[in-house]
């Protein structure tokens, strides 16, 4: 590359970099500085992340021919920097863990510099069995993202059913749940009697059947129905807008990773208040099913193509572009193939015939190892600030109807106070 090219790269990471990490969050509040953000519930995503964000900025100066020390220490310096500027940035959280985890990714991104221009000089090609191991590498990464994103469902803990809760922390739905049924296990709201039976029943796919009188259009996402073990969301469905959201527990929230959500994106277009809704969700022959009305959808699930999305995952993102970090993650890890490889036919053959067909296929989920819950400090994780608490207090697991009432009365208000649009001035 030259010094030119070298530069004008520097120039466009920098700014990526001051863009991702200064942009105001609207209609938050500023938040004093944190000493360990990655001590919360994603905080191996959030280290990652960070590292992640750091590596091309550590790498660029390197190949502009910056002295190792310098080069480390304006990671460092620049992430400090950064760090100061989010304390006065609303929806920002500064932390002293960032700096540690974005200096460790500059380092990590000068000395991949250094190993790719050593490797890039080398004239021959590597061996057969060298050059199919980052092909294994990629069967790995794809295999264990698959993995990760498969159901988790606790054991030995107490389920509870929540009906369009009131939590305070997400929008509240106004509309009323009539009836849920599990398989033939009538789910009513509160501690469930047999929680055990509800486990089993989740595991061998049962079907899940939610009747509600749909209620005023939601501007972000609200629960309209829930299962929790008292801290985590077991299985919840809730309208964001116009998508009908499904989020069930994974291995991977369990890793302290990001938890993606499935949706049927406008399915909520048309349905008017006090109308009658069905939701149900189902798994068959493996492939899980979602319903939404008379619409019905199987071979949902996350495609290995979205690995990504357990190191962040932007809920506002539109379909097009979370299809185009699809297919970004599978030609990285295609690239990486290649690169080390040397264009090895066999590597490539290997890594393409695995990687290609699987980014476009949903994983199939077979029955879950059910693991214990693990609680106590140990864990480092919480669920006090996360927009998708289940409180553990029996006042958030049967909310009080007056507050859910109030709340919902408010919203009718502001809802029949909004004249339509009329495209007029």
């Amino acid at each position: 590359m030259s010094k030119l090219s070298i530069r004008v790269a520097l120039a466009v990471v920098l700014g990526g970099i001051l863009a991702v990490t200064l942009f105001p969050a609207s209609g938050e509040a500023t938040q004093s500085l944190r000493w360990c953000e990655a001590c919360g519930e994603r905080g191996v995503a959030h280290v990652l992340v960070n590292i992640i964000l750091f590596v091309p900025f550590g790498a660029l100066l390197a190949l502009a021919g910056v002295p190792r020390r310098w080069n480390w220490l304006s990671g460092g310096l620049l992430s400090s920097l950064i760090e100061c500027g989010q304390v006065f940035i609303p929806g920002r959280i500064a932390s002293i863990d960032d700096v540690l985890s974005n200096t460790t990714g500059t380092i990590l991104g000068s000395l991949m510099a250094i190993a790719v221009l050593g490797w890039l000089r080398r004239s021959a090609r590597p061996a057969t069995a060298a050059a199919l191991a980052p092909a294994a590498a990629v069967v790995l990464a794809v295999a264990a993202t698959g993995w990760l994103l498969g159901p988790q469902f606790p054991r030995d803990i107490d389920y509870y059913v929540q009906w369009a809760p009131a939590l305070g922390d997400v929008e509240t739905y106004c509309g009323r749940v009539l009836r849920a049924e599990l398989g033939s296990v009538a789910v009513p709201p509160g501690r469930l009697p047999d929680t055990p039976r509800v486990r089993s029943l989740l595991i061998a796919g049962a079907a899940l059947r939610v009747q509600v009188v749909a209620g005023p259009p939601v501007r972000r996402l609200a629960t309209v129905f829930g299962v929790n073990d008292g801290v985590h969301d077991v299985v919840l469905f809730g309208l964001d807008r116009n998508d009908f959201v499904l989020r069930y527990l994974t291995r991977a929230y369990a890793w302290g990773l990001e938890e993606p959500d499935l949706r049927l994106r406008g399915a909520a277009h048309t349905l008017a208040p006090g109308a009658t809704l069905k939701l149900a969700m189902w798994r068959k022959r493996g492939q899980l099913c979602l319903r939404f009305n008379a619409r019905r959808t199987c071979h949902l699930g996350f495609t290995p193509g979205r690995g990504w999305a357990i190191l962040t995952y932007p809920e506002g993102f539109p379909e097009w572009l979370q299809g185009l970090m699809d297919v970004s993650w599978i030609g990285g890890l295609l690239f990486l193939v290649g690169f080390v490889s040397r264009g090895d036919r066999k590597a490539l053959l290997v890594g393409g015939g695995v990687s290609l067909p699987a980014a476009g296929r949903p994983a199939q989920h077979t029955t879950p190892r059910v693991p214990r819950r693990r609680d106590g400090p140990s864990s480092g994780r919480s669920r006090v600030h996360s927009p998708r608490m289940a409180c553990a207090d029996e006042r958030c697991r049967s909310p009080d109807a007056m507050t859910r009432t109030s709340v919902c009365r408010q919203r009718a208000l502001c809802v029949g106070n909004q004249k339509p649009e009329t495209g007029k001035p």
